[in-house]
C-alpha cells in the first residue's frame, strides 16, 4: 500500500478510509491479473504526477487506471482532481458516478461528505443559453465539439471560455466570455454570409479579458483570436476593462483588404476601489526578466486590475513559463507560478550536491587522519626510549639534578659515567635532561594542537556533508521565498491502491 506523500498541496481535503477496496478473495484469471497490474501502474504514475503538480496528466493517468480496473473508488480522485483544475462540471459528474458506482460500499459519513462537496461545485457552474442565426451550425465549447444548438441551457465551470460556430457559406466566429458560478446567461451568435469582396480584420492586444465591441455588437473578449470578416466602409471598435482607459478606434474597410490592428490599453492611474488587486508574486531563485502583459516588472509586489493577465518568466536553469493568470477581485492576491528546473539545472544541482556530499566526506577523513597523528604523538612520547631514560634520570636526581647517593639508579648513572669527573656529571646530566624535558614538552604540545585541529576539521567536514540539498530542497529551491497558500477545505486524493 502506498500512501500519497502531499496530501495538504491538493485544494480538497477530506478524511476518509483507502482509496481502492480490498482485492478480490477468489482467485483472479491471467487476464484480471494483467488488467488489475496495469490499473495500478497507471495509478502509481498519477500519484507522482500529482505530487509534481502535472494535474492534467495525473487525470489522464487516473482515466487509464478506471478503465483499467473500473474501480469505482478511482473516480473519487479523477472528481477531485477535475476539481482542484477548476473543472465544477466534470467534477460534479464524476462524483455523482462515484457516488452511484460505490454504493455498496460507501458509508453514510462519507456519503454526507462528498454530497457536500458535489453542492460546492455546483454553485460554481453557470448555465449557457445560445442561439444562433444559422439553424445546423455547428459548435464547439473550448474547442470541444458538442454538436448543434439545442433548448437546454449549456452547464460550464465559472471562469473563461470560448464558443466557436461554423457553417457552411458563413464565415467562423470565435466569442470569448467569462461567466460567475450560478450565473444564467444567454449569447446570441451572429454567422455572417461569407462575401466575396470582404475584407477582414485581425485586431490584437496587450490585455487579455478586454471587451470587444464592433458597430455596437460584442465580439468576445481579448484575444479575438480569428479575423473578422467586415463590409466595406466605415467600422467602430470600442475596447473597455475595468482598470483601464477606453480604447475606441475607427478602421475603414476597403474590398477584399486585409487590416491588422494593434490596440494598447493603459492602465489607470488611480483606479477606483475594488478594481485594482495586491498581486504578491514568487520569484525564482535565479537571475529572471518578469513580463506581464508584455510588460517587464521589477520585485515581487504588483497592483494589477482583477481579470485576466498574460505572465511570462524567464530564469536562469528554470523552465520557462508563459501563461494566463487570473487575478481575483480581492485586497491581495499571492500568486506563485509553481517554478521547475530544466533537466539540465537540476541535474547540475544534484550533482553539485553529491559533489558537497564527497567533499564533505573528504574533509572529515583529514580531520580523521590529523586527529590520530596528534594522538599519536601523545601516546608515542610516553612510551618512546628518550621518555624512559627521562623517567631514569627523575628518579636518579633531585630537583636540581644532584645524585641522591642512596638511589640505585644514582649508582648505576655513576657507574655508567665513570669514565668523566664525578663533578662534571651533574652538569651534563642537567642539560640532557633539560633538553630531553623540551622536546617531551614540545611533542605534547604539538600532539594536542594536531588532536584539536583535526576534531575542528572533523566537526567542519560534517557540517559540509550535512548541509548538502536533498532532491525536495533542490526542488523548493526554485523559489526565493514560499508562497501563500490558503485553501478551503474539501476533499483530498486517497492515496492507496
Amino acid at each position: 500500500m502506498r500512501p500519497l506523500a502531499s496530501a495538504s498541496a491538493i485544494l480538497l481535503i477530506l478524511q476518509g478510509s483507502s482509496l481502492l477496496a480490498a482485492e478480490h478473495a477468489h482467485a483472479q484469471s491471467a487476464s484480471e491479473d494483467a488488467q488489475l497490474a496495469e490499473a495500478r501502474t497507471h495509478y502509481e504514475r498519477a500519484l507522482s504526477f500529482f505530487d509534481e503538480g502535472r494535474l492534467p496528466a495525473a487525470l489522464a493517468e487516473f482515466e487509464a487506471a478506471y478503465a483499467s480496473s473500473h474501480r469505482p473508488a478511482i473516480l473519487y480522485n479523477m472528481g477531485s482532481v477535475h476539481a482542484r483544475m477548476g473543472h465544477a462540471v466534470e467534477a460534479v459528474d464524476t462524483l455523482r458516478r462515484y457516488l452511484a458506482e460505490g454504493a455498496s460500499f460507501i458509508d453514510a459519513a462519507r456519503r454526507e461528505a462528498v454530497e457536500n462537496e458535489i453542492a460546492i461545485q455546483q454553485a460554481r457552474i453557470a448555465r449557457v443559453q445560445l442561439s444562433l442565426n444559422v439553424p445546423g451550425a455547428e459548435i464547439a465549447i473550448d474547442d470541444v465539439p458538442i454538436g448543434q444548438v439545442g433548448t437546454d441551457a449549456l452547464r460550464v465551470s465559472a471562469g473563461e471560455h470560448v464558443i466557436s460556430a461554423r457553417a457552411d457559406g458563413f464565415d467562423p466566429i470565435r466569442f470569448r466570455f467569462s461567466v460567475a458560478g450560478s450565473e444564467q446567461r444567454t449569447i446570441a451568435l451572429e454567422l455572417s454570409a461569407r462575401a466575396s469582396d470582404a475584407g477582414l480584420l485581425e485586431l490584437t492586444a496587450n490585455v487579455p479579458g478586454a471587451s470587444v465591441e464592433l458597430d455596437g455588437h460584442s465580439l468576445g473578449l481579448t484575444p479575438i483570436e480569428f479575423p473578422v470578416g467586415l463590409s466595406m466602409g466605415s467600422h467602430t471598435l470600442r475596447i473597455t476593462r475595468a482598470g483601464y482607459r477606453e480604447q475606441e478606434r475607427v478602421v475603414l474597410i476597403a474590398a477584399s483588404a486585409h487590416v491588422t490592428l494593434e490596440v494598447e490599453l493603459v492602465p489607470l492611474e488611480s483606479p477606483p476601489p475594488g478594481v485594482a488587486t495586491r498581486v504578491e508574486l514568487t520569484l525564482p531563485s535565479t537571475s529572471h526578466t518578469v513580463r506581464i502583459d508584455g510588460q517587464r516588472v521589477a520585485g515581487n509586489q504588483l497592483i494589477l486590475p482583477y481579470g485576466l493577465h498574460n505572465l511570462s518568466v524567464e530564469a536562469a536553469d528554470i523552465e520557462p513559463i508563459s501563461r494566463r493568470i487570473d487575478v481575483p477581485q480581492q485586497d491581495v492576491f499571492a500568486l506563485d507560478p509553481d517554478y521547475q528546473w530544466t533537466t539540465s539545472g537540476r541535474q547540475s544541482r544534484l550533482a553539485g550536491a553529491d559533489s558537497q556530499r564527497v567533499n564533505g566526506s573528504a574533509i572529515t577523513g583529514v580531520g580523521g587522519a590529523v586527529l590520530l597523528i596528534g594522538a599519536g604523538l601523545l601516546v608515542g612520547r610516553e612510551v618512546s626510549a628518550e621518555s624512559s631514560n627521562l623517567d631514569l634520570r627523575r628518579s636518579a636526581f633531585g630537583q636540581f639534578g644532584a645524585c641522591i647517593p642512596t638511589s640505585t639508579r644514582c649508582q648505576e648513572f655513576l657507574v655508567a659515567n665513570q669514565t668523566r669527573g664525578v663533578e662534571q656529571v651533574p652538569d651534563a646530566f642537567e642539560a640532557r635532561t633539560n633538553e630531553l624535558l623540551s622536546i617531551n614538552e614540545a611533542l605534547a604540545i604539538a600532539g594536542g594542537v594536531l588532536m584539536g585541529a583535526g576534531a575542528a576539521t572533523i566537526i567542519g567536514g560534517v557540517v559540509v556533508f550535512a548541509t548538502a540539498p536533498s532532491e525536495d530542497d533542490i526542488d523548493r529551491g526554485t523559489t526565493l521565498r514560499v508562497s501563500l497558500d490558503v485553501n478551503p477545505s474539501g476533499l483530498s486524493l486517497h492515496g492507496q491502491f
